[in-house]
């Protein structure tokens, strides 16, 4: 499937118990490439219970929800991200590592 061009991706974030989050349904425009994603960065020390869905749309168009897949090539409608003392799990799952670049050590 080709890459999705030209769309914007909004973040759905509902604190369920816990400390509010610094980026919480905020949008991301097209790259200058014109290519569409949502770059996220998950982390903290303090509790909280989130869940977080995502939609797209093009310019003047609908929002369309969306299914997420994670690294492990699994595909979410709705993402469950609990964090506490610096662990975080996403649907039930720790995350990769990063490597010296910040980029994902996929197991």
């Amino acid at each position: 499937m080709p890459p999705a061009k030209n769309y914007n991706v909004q973040e759905n974030v509902i604190v369920r118990q816990g400390a509010p989050l610094l980026s919480a349904n905020t949008t991301q425009a097209p790259d200058n490439s014109g290519y569409s994603g949502f770059d996220d960065t998950i982390g903290g020390t303090a509790f909280r219970d989130t869940t977080q869905t995502f939609s797209a749309w093009q310019q003047n168009g609908p929002k369309t929800p969306l299914f997420v897949r994670d690294v492990f090539g699994h595909d979410y409608g709705t993402n469950g991200i609990w964090m506490n003392n610096g662990q975080v799990f996403v649907n039930g799952t720790p995350p990769p590592s990063a490597d010296a670049n910040g980029g994902c050590i996929v197991p």
